[in-house]
């Protein structure tokens, strides 16, 4: 009995550690503040102006610095003069003919991209495609974004320690879970 006991013990202790580590180090505000603390990264705010004649098509590229990685930090905004008149996709570090990460064909006067608390990596260029899909009327806008601009060996840092751990768990779960263990 005590053998079992014991062996319980040990499965609850390195469940907590797992679950200690992954929700108290992982919450993204939590490792920002340290690492900028550190001196280990930068907060970037990008605001992305663009004015659009009737029926044109804008592409705005944001660029990465080189041996720099930009972790999003927060949702992103959108705001328009045309309400419901303006198309829009946007690629990271990818163009058509990949699917775009987002899309709408017609977006609102305002918008706010929901808060993924992730780590989401940005290593080369975001893309953004505008249209204006009015017959006459030119078309104002702004879009702003929110990051966290690391060195590429930070980066390679965070998922190393973080994000490299919590898939080999997930993986190792999923294997136990399906009874395909190697």
């Amino acid at each position: 009995m005590s053998d079992n006991v014991e062996e319980l013990l040990k499965e609850l202790l390195e469940e907590q550690k797992r679950t200690s580590l992954y929700t108290l180090t992982l919450e993204r505000d939590r490792l920002f503040a340290a690492l900028l603390s550190a001196g280990l990264g930068t907060a970037a705010w990008t605001a992305n102006e663009f004015a659009l004649a009737a029926g044109a098509t804008a592409n705005i590229v944001q660029l990465v610095p080189a041996g720099r990685v930009f972790i999003n930090g927060g949702p992103a905004y959108w705001h328009t003069s045309l309400p419901w008149w303006c198309s829009y996709d946007l690629w990271i570090d990818q163009t058509a003919p990949a699917i775009p990460l987002w899309t709408a064909n017609r977006m609102p006067e305002s918008l706010e991209t929901p808060d993924f608390q992730g780590l989401f990596p940005i290593r080369g260029f975001l893309f953004h495609q505008i249209t204006n899909n009015d017959v006459a009327l030119i078309a104002y806008g702004l879009i702003e974004n929110a990051f966290l601009s690391v060195l590429t060996e930070t980066w390679d840092m965070i998922r190393e320690v973080y994000i490299d751990a919590i898939v080999k768990d997930v993986r190792n779960q999923a294997l136990k879970i399906s009874g395909l263990e190697r």
